[in-house]
Parts: structure tokens; C-alpha cells; sequence
């Protein structure tokens, strides 16, 4: 598991929907989850399969979305992460 904390800013209180992006190579994988309006703090459960690659794992990100006035605002944030087995 993954903790993920969102900084608010300028009264945004909606809901935030997250999800990992990972390079296919890795195979990894995680549910999408919904941080809840007025929430800051949740976790992403990532998943390797049987035949990850093993080591750090480049370009991996968890990306969050906000409607703001309307407006679909996306934040990718880097995720450093290394598979072990």
C-alpha cells in the first residue's frame, strides 16, 4: 500500500479520484480509489504480477483529478517505487 496525501488548495473540497499510471512493463497495477471531499489523506494498493521485473520502476505516477469551476485540473505525481521478491 501506498499512502497518498493531498494538499487542498484555494477552499477545493471536492472529491478527488486517483489512479496509478505505471509503464506496461512493469505490470503493475492498482484500483482506482476516490478521495472524498474534505479528505487529505488515503491509500492506492499497488499489485505486481508473478513476473514483474524486479528493481525501481521508472515513470510511475499517481494521478489525481479535480474539477475546479468546471475545469478538469490533472496532477501527476512521481511515485518511487521497487519491486522485490
Amino acid at each position: 500500500e501506498v499512502e497518498v496525501t493531498v494538499e487542498r488548495r484555494d477552499g477545493f473540497a471536492g472529491d478527488v479520484p486517483l489512479t496509478l499510471v505505471a509503464p506496461a512493463a512493469s505490470k503493475l497495477s492498482a484500483m482506482p480509489v476516490t478521495l472524498a471531499a474534505g479528505q487529505t489523506k488515503t491509500k492506492i494498493a499497488v499489485k505486481s504480477a508473478a513476473d514483474s521485473p524486479v528493481g525501481a520502476v521508472a515513470s510511475l505516477v499517481i494521478r489525481a483529478v479535480a474539477n475546479v469551476r468546471g475545469e478538469s485540473i490533472e496532477v501527476d505525481e512521481p511515485l518511487a517505487l521497487t519491486i522485490n521478491k
